[in-house]
């Protein structure tokens, strides 16, 4: 994969393939991420307090047996959600939440992947059509639409792969008492990354010239948990 093909990209697997698989809480945030894309669909409050947990669990850490006790109510939920023995599509979402507690014989990075393709799955089938003809093709476009969302979100956290990471150095954090970090903080525990071009305007004025992190922070889109330009402010791995 090349530098432009990273940027364009809408094949998942290949831009998975080039990844560090090592960085777990990074791989949380990315499956956490792609489930809150399907969130609308969740309507049993175990599946939605599961996200929160993991979210939780890989943010701040937490006790395993709270892990498992969300691990179990998202699979009772995934139980209670088939009638009459019946595959629905509310199964798939409850399989997709409970996935990202992530058993220790299983990486990260491979459970995400996992949970990219069920969501994909999630996506194909719940698209309407008015005609077979037209199903088909509202499936082929959900499938896109969702693929073109996961890589944007792979694209947030991970940063480009071909470049190297830039320094925040001590001189940019500290500027202005430690306006920088305290603006990221702030912005990041209430999710308001609408006002990332704030974020963006400050690391300017405070001497930073990387043109991806300003680029990154004033460029419309997605930006979720995890994202890099936070992480190597607030000195996250």
């Amino acid at each position: 994969m090349t530098e432009h093909e990273w940027l364009t990209s809408v094949d998942l697997g290949a831009m998975v393939y080039i990844l560090p698989a090592q960085n777990e809480r990074k791989w949380r945030l990315f499956a956490v991420a792609c489930c809150q894309c399907i969130r609308h669909l969740l309507h049993d409050a175990r599946s939605q307090n599961a996200i929160a947990v993991i979210e939780t669990m890989a943010e701040c850490g937490g006790r395993h047996d709270e892990l498992v006790a969300a691990h179990q109510a998202a699979c009772d939920a995934l139980a209670d959600s088939r009638p009459e023995r019946k595959r629905h599509p509310v199964e798939d979402v409850a399989r997709v939440i409970a996935i990202p507690t992530f058993e220790a014989k299983s990486s990260a990075q491979a459970t995400a992947g996992w949970v990219v393709g069920v969501i994909g799955e999630l996506a194909w089938k719940t698209a309407v059509g008015q005609n077979r003809r037209h199903q088909k093709l509202a499936r082929q476009n959900a499938w896109r639409d969702m693929a073109v969302k996961q890589c944007a979100l792979l694209r947030c956290i991970f940063s480009n792969p071909f470049r190297q990471v830039p320094i925040a150095g001590r001189s940019l954090l500290a500027w202005n008492d430690s306006t920088i970090p305290k603006l990221a903080q702030a912005i990041y525990e209430a999710q308001a990354f609408d006002r990332l071009p704030v974020l963006a305007d400050a690391l300017e004025e405070a001497g930073c010239q990387d043109e991806d992190m300003l680029n990154h922070c004033r460029r419309p889109g997605v930006h979720v948990k995890g994202c890099w330009v936070f992480d190597l402010v607030l000195g996250k791995e």
